[in-house]
């Protein structure tokens, strides 16, 4: 949240900033509380070629953590790392979330064996503007 609040200073648009921040704390806090406790392993697919996903700097890893979920590269040390396909082979996901770009529609053929692709649970989700913003 602290990358939205400086762009708000940075752009001189404060009010705007500190009201997403209020917004995304409210949805964030809303997952929490009807999320339970099981814990699904997911793989954010940021781009599909080449392969990039969120890191543990990424503020998507800590909302999904907060919605009883596990990012598979929590322990990656940047915001947005780029995924060679033998690293993303041994990730083995239960859920993919494949972002809102036009060249992301469908997970990288090496999840295609993968817990998430056999079991039908890949979803698209709108995370462009959260990576746009460096959230």
């Amino acid at each position: 949240m602290k990358n939205l609040s400086d762009l708000g200073d940075i752009f001189g648009s404060k009010d705007i900033s500190s009201k997403l921040i209020s917004d995304l704390t409210t949805r964030i806090n809303t997952m929490q509380t009807t999320a339970g406790d099981t814990r699904t392993r997911v793989f954010v697919q940021i781009s599909k070629e080449p392969l990039f996903t969120i890191g543990n700097q990424s503020f998507l890893t800590t909302a999904l953590g907060k919605a009883a979920a596990e990012s598979v590269t929590r322990q990656v040390e940047t915001a947005y790392p780029k995924l060679s396909k033998e690293t993303a082979l041994a990730l083995d996901p239960e859920a993919i979330i494949l972002s809102d770009s036009e060249d992301n529609r469908e997970p990288n053929e090496v999840f295609k064996n993968s817990p998430a692709v056999k079991n039908g649970r890949v979803y698209k989700g709108k995370c462009r503007s959260a990576v746009a913003a460096g959230a």
